[in-house]
């Protein structure tokens, strides 16, 4: 297995020139890098048994309540109640490569950036359509994920991620998703607070990522 910075930095080596060819931040556009990386190094072992020492985010499907639990073992009823689940700020409370990656990423674009790991299977509950406030770079490290989209526009592009592809979704897309089997993806969550070195530290924290 190769060492968790070179996987950092290969990534990033990759993903940055991307950002910065197709102008992501300004261009308000959706793009979509087909076996942009390979996504063997990238699949954090064991996810499910993984000690992310992180929070873990559920949703009771469209419309439904959002709950947060310590871990996936405090879950409750994660046998019969089938929800995505989502490890939260996994580059503050992991020691893996994401953690890297994003300090990386935020030195290059001078923005703050938090991570968070999203696993699903077959049938399982999720956000429904929803839109962030941040702009994504989705990165499908195992398995597959559908995806519907509507742009500034309304236009709706159907997609779907295969291990390696690498999404850039703007912030404010209308966005849902649906998982055939299994799917494991990251999100780095560029949000729009600049870094400075006068950035206060209890900033305002995105609904997602509540831990970071």
């Amino acid at each position: 297995m190769k060492n968790k910075y070179l996987i950092a930095n290969e990534l990033v080596k990759i993903i940055w020139p991307l950002i910065v060819k197709y102008k992501f931040f300004q261009s308000r556009k959706l793009y979509l890098f087909n076996s942009a990386i390979n996504p063997i190094p990238l699949v954090l072992a064991a996810t499910e048994d993984f000690n992310f020492n992180s929070s873990v985010a559920v949703f009771d499907g469209d419309g439904g309540d959002f709950q947060r639990f310590d871990s996936i073992k405090s879950i409750p009823d994660i046998e019969t109640n089938k929800r995505t689940r989502i490890y939260e700020s996994i580059h503050l409370n992991s020691n893996e490569w994401p953690s890297f990656s994003t300090s990386q990423f935020s030195r290059l674009s001078r923005r703050r950036i938090v991570c968070g790991l999203y696993v699903s299977n077959y049938g399982d509950k999720g956000i429904g359509l929803h839109k962030d406030e941040w702009d994504g770079i989705i990165i499908q490290t195992s398995g597959a994920k559908n995806w519907v989209i509507y742009d500034d526009e309304c236009i709706e592009h159907q997609i779907t991620l295969n291990a390696g592809d690498v999404l850039f979704l703007p912030q404010g897309f209308n966005h849902d998703v649906n998982t055939n089997l299994h799917s494991e993806h990251l999100v780095f969550a560029f949000l729009n607070t600049l870094i400075t070195s006068k950035t206060p530290l209890n900033l305002p924290k995105p609904p997602h990522f509540v831990s970071v």
